[in-house]
């Protein structure tokens, strides 16, 4: 590979790229150039741009990408590289190569260079020569590197931890505790970027079985306004992911600051205590109001979690600086912490006081034998290497005597989270946040205002699915309340079964895309809601938001979770669940949407399913009961209408107890016709009403085709 060659081609593959995204991702082209919106184009651009290099790279993974660019340019090339995988080498030549980055780096392993000049026209000078080559060279040599370099004989379950240089000798034992055991820890130094790479591993790879967060000081920096902030999303993707977690509040006693003359004059006002670390970093001790917030932090992000989650605290210090004789000691203010933070938390999560300081052995041996009890609880948990068997645990105190006494291969008791969708028999207290409540005049309120007036007037609430324009416009005609398109429409209308949209036969975000163009415009009053595919990897992490924006702005009122793991069973789905293709991924497409003021109508298969959706601010869960039966490419196996019954009934009090304000509908399995409906909701409490697909759009049609083709025949003429 020639630095020239790759770099002259560069000009042609983004003209090319031009209209094979417009093809390949729904962009209109047409639209951006009229609305004649640079900012505009250049964030819908980057966008899909992600999503097509993120394809690309999947079709036929490629060993490296190169980009060059002012200001705009970079910040699209930098978010087609943040898209892709680590293993993938990223060169970009900018000329805001300098000063602070992280927003175009993010969490990626891409490298910035600077171009010195800017690279404008389509000469090149000295200068422009000279460093297109180095940048060209870098990634060559990348490759090259990497291709040469053999890899580990074997992979190892992955296990994240945060660490700091106040921490540094807490995290190597664990790390060496977590080797002995068959894990490889990626440490992190939380430093801002180390926390947001580190939410990115935990969002998008399937080999992370645990997170050890054992340094959250970044929170204490975006909370007080230090230079360390891993920003507001900090210490979440586990949860969301389902992932085993276990949290301390490690150096959330300081705040980082480059220098004194850095630090705001209000707080120079206040009476804080300043350590001078290094020549570079001068730390600043953190006080009541601090701790308080991020305590509440902690709350959040335990109330959000999918996943186990348990809470360390080191009795007798949070850093190298609070332990007994540093000039940050203060045990009266840690204790303040500690009781806050213990009272705060849902009762349901396990919280472990440890009586020694955080860099102690005796706090890493707790905290690895408390994840590893986390790990062995979780949906990931047929992916560990095999350890001793463990006794249970409760929130409880430790003890240095105690943890001396505790053999490193077992572990204490855990009687803490365990919230997944493959924990049909989990019970826990789960809440939904105010914040992810409708709001008084927005979408969802003036949606569900509307379904429940449905129900003042003593009638059922019905949504249907509809796969072609002519069955939404009747279904309105016929009085649907909710309409509901995605891809599996398609196909039943076509002839074939509902389940060829769980098969790889298309790509179901792009075909309700294109299912919206067809439908939207014929449906007059009627709230249509989009069906998602949470689980798509170029949809997930940061590139679901934009998606759930566009259906947004296209008119769609709101989304299902659908295709669903949901319904997906045996070990397949565990096999699913375990390389990160989990309902998880769609319990956080719903909590976005609500969070975007999308209307929110997920399919839940159990008990435990339905909790985590309400919890997720789901504003209608539908009791899925399976694939419809009847007509004539229906299910034969299916539940009978009496074990329906039982079954919808323990998903509607599942949802009552979340968020008694959720609606619940019940779909599927024997329930095909009006009479089935009414069984259902005539034997139950609580259920408002049905949703249907094949049974309000398929059977229908079967029915009335064939009658009216049999009636034609019935025809007597003259001969």
């Amino acid at each position: 590979l020639c630095p020239w060659c790759a770099l002259t081609a560069f000009p042609v593959l983004l003209t090319l790229l031009r209209s094979q995204l417009a093809a390949d991702t729904g962009l209109d082209l047409q639209e951006l150039r009229s609305r004649n919106d640079r900012g505009h184009a250049l964030k819908c651009m980057s966008e899909a741009a992600s999503v097509y290099v993120a394809r690309l790279h999947a079709d036929a993974a490629f060993d490296g990408v190169i980009g060059c660019g002012g200001s705009g340019g970079t910040s699209m090339v930098c978010a087609v590289m943040r898209a892709l995988p680590h293993r993938v080498a990223k060169v970009c030549l900018s000329t805001v190569a300098s000063g602070d980055c992280s927003q175009y780096i993010g969490g990626s392993n891409l490298v910035m260079i600077p171009s010195l000049v800017d690279l404008t026209g389509t000469r090149l000078n000295t200068i422009s020569h000279q460093q297109l080559c180095m940048a060209a060279g870098a990634l060559v040599g990348m490759i090259q590197c990497c291709a040469s370099t053999p890899p580990p004989p074997h992979r190892r379950p992955v296990v994240l931890a945060s660490m700091f240089g106040n921490t540094t000798k807490c995290i190597t034992q664990c790390q060496e505790m977590l080797d002995t055991r068959g894990f490889e820890t990626l440490v992190f130094h939380a430093v801002g970027s180390g926390g947001r790479t580190l939410e990115r591993m935990a969002t998008d790879s399937g080999e992370v079985v645990g997170v050890l967060d054992l340094t959250t000081t970044e929170l204490a920096d975006e909370v007080v306004g230090g230079v360390f902030s891993a920003g507001p999303e900090r210490l979440f993707a586990a949860g969301r992911r389902g992932v085993a977690h276990v949290i301390a509040p490690g150096c959330i006693d300081m705040v980082n600051f480059h220098s004194m003359a850095g630090v705001p004059s209000r707080l120079k006002q206040q009476e804080r205590i300043f350590y001078e670390w290094n020549a570079n970093i001068v730390l600043m001790r953190t006080n009541r109001d601090d701790l308080q917030q991020i305590a509440d932090w902690f709350v959040r992000v335990a109330r959000q979690s999918t996943g186990p989650v348990a809470f360390l605290l080191p009795l007798r210090g949070m850093s190298l600086l609070s332990a007994e004789g540093g000039p940050f000691h203060d045990p009266e203010l840690d204790d303040f912490f500690f009781q806050y933070l213990k009272k705060s938390l849902p009762p349901n999560v396990a919280v472990r006081e440890v009586d020694c300081a955080i860099n102690d052995i005796e706090f890493s041996r707790a905290a690895v034998d408390t994840l590893i009890t986390l790990m062995a609880s979780s949906s990931l948990s047929g992916s560990l290497p095999a350890t001793s068997p463990s006794p249970s645990i409760a929130s409880t105190s430790v003890s240095p005597a105690a943890a001396a006494a505790t053999p490193p291969a077992e572990t204490v008791v855990l009687e803490a989270t365990r919230v997944t969708s493959s924990s049909a028999d989990a019970t826990t207290t789960l809440t939904c946040p105010p914040s992810l409540k409708p709001k008084p005049g927005s979408n969802r309120e003036r949606l569900l205002t509307r379904l429940r007036q449905v129900l003042r007037e003593n009638k059922p609430i019905i949504g249907a699915g509809a796969g072609t324009g002519i069955s939404a416009k009747f279904e309105e005609r016929g009085g649907a309340d909710i309409i509901i398109i995605y891809n599996s429409g398609r196909f039943r209308m076509a002839g074939r079964s509902s389940l060829c949209g769980m098969m790889p036969f298309g790509n179901a975000n792009k075909e309700v895309v294109e299912m919206g163009h067809e439908i939207l415009g014929v449906v007059e009053d009627t709230p249509v809601l989009a069906g998602v595919c949470a689980t798509d990897p170029y949809r997930s992490g940061r590139m679901l938001p934009p998606f759930l924006e566009k259906l947004k702005r296209m008119g769609f009122a709101g989304v299902q979770n659908f295709p669903t793991v949901g319904l997906v069973d045996g070990n397949y789905r565990c096999n699913l669940e375990e390389t990160g293709i989990s309902y998880a991924l769609e319990v956080e497409m719903i909590r976005q949407a609500a969070s975007m003021d999308l209307l929110t109508t997920p399919y839940a298969f159990n008990a435990q399913e339905a909790r985590l959706m309400a919890a997720a601010g789901a504003d209608v869960v539908v009791a899925h009961m399976g694939l419809t039966s009847k007509g004539s490419i229906g299910a034969s196996t299916v539940f009978t209408l009496a074990e329906c019954v039982q079954k919808v009934q323990e998903i509607c009090d599942a949802v009552e107890q979340v968020n008694p304000e959720a609606l619940v509908l019940c779909h599927g399995g024997p329930i095909s016709m009006p009479e089935d409906a009414a069984y259902i909701l005539q034997n139950t409490h609580g259920v408002h009403g049905f949703y249907g697909a094949s049974s309000t759009e398929r059977l229908p049609t079967e029915r009335a085709i064939t009658k009216q083709l049999e009636d034609f025949k019935e025809i007597s003429f003259k001969k």
